[in-house]
């Protein structure tokens, strides 16, 4: 989670949050400052963030 520096104020997407894997993730990512939303949510991140989203995964 951290490997790429501070994640604090950052938006951080989660796929496969009721998992081992993804509920430590999304658990580090709060921890370290960041706002977390989970696949299901990507629905209601606005458009420009999900197209940010969309380029990183990429």
């Amino acid at each position: 989670m951290f490997a790429d520096g501070p994640v604090g104020g950052v938006l951080v997407l989660v796929h496969g949050v009721l998992g081992g894997v993804g509920a430590m993730a999304a658990r580090l990512a709060r921890w370290g400052g960041a706002t977390v939303r989970h696949g299901a949510d990507l629905a209601r991140v606005g458009p420009a963030v999900g197209a940010g989203i969309r380029r990183r995964c990429r």
